[in-house]
């Protein structure tokens, strides 16, 4: 895999960059890195899937729509998984960068998804953490090239140019058998599972021609980010 122009291969040297850039580029990095690994959470249960799929869909939305504030809504729906599951605390710490008030508070929190997401690699025998590292560095320079959260979140999770890449396809592939896994658990009492996968494959585009999409559009992507804690706690009961 080629080498960026800023390599981070820990949390430390990512905050250091981090912590005088604006709010919005940890914020951005640390929505791309956790949803590289969402679906490792799959495989657990369904209150957790669901709970994960919430924290990384308020962050994605809230750095791809910009327009609308959800630092409150984030803040409300901060709580604790009380897991040790990499990829839920990936997501968990992502969410918390939208409801970060200082650059320094959101820098942690982007650290913190960014070395949660390389041990979901690593734990899921999946590839090794430098790939997430060196994903993770490619964005933070294209942010120093083009300043614009709002565009990267818009970029394909994994660049075309490098998918034939050993390491992002063992990477990918894993992504793959747990997504196709999760849509035919018919013994999931999960509702709506396969919402959850189309949402999350039409993010993954990552040939010539094809770009990342919203499966469900802005206006409903807007409404069910900002939806309160009781509608969500419906979904983990299977309602």
């Amino acid at each position: 895999m080629a080498k960026s122009a800023l390599e981070f291969s820990n949390r430390e040297d990512l905050r250091a960059w981090l912590k005088d850039k604006p709010i919005e580029w940890s914020q951005v990095i640390a929505a791309r890195v956790a949803l590289r690994v969402f679906p490792f959470v799959l495989k657990y249960s369904p209150k957790l899937t669901l709970i994960t799929f919430r924290m990384n869909f308020i962050s994605w939305a809230a750095s791809n729509y910009p327009a609308h504030d959800m630092s409150t809504i984030a803040a409300a729906s901060i709580y604790s998984t009380n897991s040790t599951t990499p990829a839920a605390a990936a997501a968990y710490a992502t969410k918390a960068t939208n409801a970060a008030a200082y650059a320094g508070n959101a820098a942690d929190a982007a650290t913190n998804a960014a070395n949660n997401a390389a041990d979901a690699t690593n734990a899921a025998d999946a590839t090794t953490p430098s790939l997430i590292w060196n994903l993770i560095s490619k964005d933070a320079a294209w942010l120093d090239t083009k300043s614009s959260a709002n565009d990267l979140i818009r970029l394909p999770l994994w660049p075309v140019h490098e998918t034939g890449d050993e390491n992002v396809q063992n990477l990918q592939n894993a992504i793959k058998r747990q997504l196709g896994q999760f849509a035919n658990n018919k013994n999931s009492n999960l509702k709506h599972r396969e919402l959850i996968v189309r949402w999350y494959r039409a993010l993954l585009p990552a040939v010539p021609g094809q770009e990342p999409t919203s499966y469900f559009g802005e206006k409903a992507d807007i409404t069910i980010a900002q939806q309160p804690d009781e509608f969500w706690k419906r979904g983990e009961k299977g309602d």
